[in-house]
């Protein structure tokens, strides 16, 4: 549980600094609005409300930054892949990767999900 919190904490100062250099310089920076999606199947949760207080000041909604959801039982099942779909490691290197997130065209987005 720790190693997740840990995850999900440098997620969140990650975004509050991309935020920060995005401001105007000049003007007086407003506070984010950050929200991150976690997908909690099988795991236990973090009290968001406690995880918050750490960006009170940092962000405009630090009691509600994180976001719980289960994946329903229908998609648990659909996302699961045969072994002749699966791509071994080998297969993978840094030209198929970039090749398969151009083709889907995939963008900057976090959603982070925790599996076994």
């Amino acid at each position: 549980m720790v190693r997740t919190k840990s995850f999900v904490a440098f997620i969140v100062s990650d975004l509050i600094e991309k935020s920060n250099r995005k401001a105007v310089n000049g003007s007086e920076p407003k506070l984010p609005l950050v929200r991150v999606k976690v997908d909690y199947s099988g795991f236990m949760t973090i009290n968001p409300q406690r995880f918050g207080q750490k960006y009170v000041g940092k962000v405009a909604n630090p009691q509600d930054i994180l976001i719980f959801s289960k994946a329903s039982k229908r998609s648990q099942k659909e996302a699961k892949i045969d072994d002749s779909e699966r791509l071994r490691p080998e297969e993978l290197n840094q030209q198929n990767i970039d090749a398969w997130v151009a083709e889907n065209n995939l963008v900057s987005a976090f959603t982070v999900s925790f599996s076994s």
